[in-house]
């Protein structure tokens, strides 16, 4: 019985053509022609190529298959037929890993590292390539300054990206009222510019918008029910103009408050005038001794009255239509604006309006004395005129 075994299965080997010296791995027992079959572990389909049989060609072992192709044979998810995931493995096989992933997110180029790409130049990988980014949303990818995250201001550029070149609504800055009246003051809701539209100043102060007489700047005319100059009533008002004035009655100073006085012959410390005239708003005059009638005065805001020109022969600065000149050591004065000056040390032109100039010498922190009053000079040792300083605050 046991020799009729050992027969069968040596015919058999014959067969397949196996000679009884053979050492590969077989489980062919009786076919026509033989095959590499490869191990399947994880049972996707393909088959490790370091793992192999050799058996009949016409049906496969089990657990066996005849692609050699899994580069992974103990992850079901990892062969030929899979697609590629972010995931640090070579999922189809492709001795390439994450390349072209399923669910890979898009990146787009940054040229200007302002962390928003331009959406014409998008990559797909599973993780950031250098100099790209997450954001398609950058309108100019060749500035910094310009991305969705910046702030808009005028420069003619849409910088946040959102389609609207200098977008009035986003605006910082740059607002103007409208100015109907044309007086320099404006009124109503605001309107967001980059530039100052016609029509429109950069304030809202004008109470009155309708009438050019009335506005911060203009002056007030007392107890006539109207408020000229803005301030909120028609009481209390000072006595105002622009330009210089000839015989002004002192009476007519209404706000107005003397604040220093003295014969032209006279040396003052110039600190202690600006100490006792201390006011917002000086105003500058010359009379005769005893008069009530002021021969020329202007006034103007303090640090205009005060602002300090130099010692140049024709240095003056303009203010409330006059213009004005000061220096502790050199002189202090005014005159018509466009009328010129000659400060030598005070002024000795008399231009097209000898009538509206005052000068008075000072030296070394005082005044020192006076030249001139109107069309009267050489006044310096004079103690028949006096030089007359007022102030008021509006």
């Amino acid at each position: 019985m046991k020799l009729s075994f050992v027969l069968m299965a040596a015919l058999a080997l014959s067969a397949c053509g196996k000679g009884a010296d053979d050492t590969s791995s077989s489980v062919a027992t009786s076919c026509e022609q033989s095959t590499l079959w490869y191990r399947d572990a994880d049972a996707d389909g393909h088959g490790s190529p370091v793992e192999t049989i050799d058996a009949c060609a016409d049906q496969a072992p089990a657990g066996y298959v005849s692609s050699p192709t899994d580069c992974d044979d103990f992850n079901v998810s990892t062969n030929p037929d899979a697609q590629e995931r972010c995931n640090e493995i070579d999922d189809d096989c492709d001795l390439a890993v994450d390349e072209e992933a399923v669910g890979a997110p898009t990146w787009y180029l940054d040229a200007d590292g302002d962390a928003a790409g331009d959406a014409t130049a998008p990559v797909v990988s599973c993780s950031q390539p250098s100099g790209y980014a997450f954001e398609p949303t950058d309108c100019d990818d060749h500035d910094a300054r310009v991305n969705p995250w910046a702030v808009e201001i005028c420069n003619d550029k849409d910088d946040d990206c959102d389609g609207t070149v200098d977008d009035p609504s986003e605006l910082p800055s740059d607002i103007y009222y409208v100015d109907a009246d044309g007086d320099g003051y404006g009124a109503g809701d605001p309107v967001p510019a980059c530039q100052l539209p016609a029509g429109h100043t950069s304030n809202n102060l004008d109470c009155d918008d309708s009438t050019r007489t009335i506005a911060p700047n203009a002056a007030e005319t007392c107890e006539n029910g109207v408020d000229e100059d803005c301030d909120g009533g028609d009481s209390g008002c000072v006595f105002q103009w622009s330009g210089i004035r000839t015989n002004v009655a002192t009476a007519d100073l209404e706000g107005w408050t003397e604040c220093y006085s003295g014969a032209y012959n006279a040396t003052e410390s110039l600190s202690t005038i600006e100490a006792d005239c201390s006011g917002e708003h000086l105003l500058l005059a010359c009379r005769q001794t005893g008069s009530a009638t002021l021969t020329v005065a202007a006034h103007a805001p303090r640090e205009d009255v005060l602002f300090d020109v130099g010692s140049g022969v024709s240095s003056s600065h303009d203010a409330n239509g006059t213009s004005w000149y000061y220096h502790t050591s050199s002189s202090w004065g005014f005159f018509r604006v466009g009328d010129g000056v000659q400060r030598s040390n005070c002024d000795t032109s008399s231009g097209a309006y000898p009538s509206e100039r005052l000068c008075w010498h000072t030296n070394s922190g005082n005044m020192t004395g006076g030249f001139r009053c109107g069309t009267t000079t050489g006044l310096n040792g004079s103690r028949m005129w006096d030089r007359v300083i007022y102030h008021a605050d509006f």
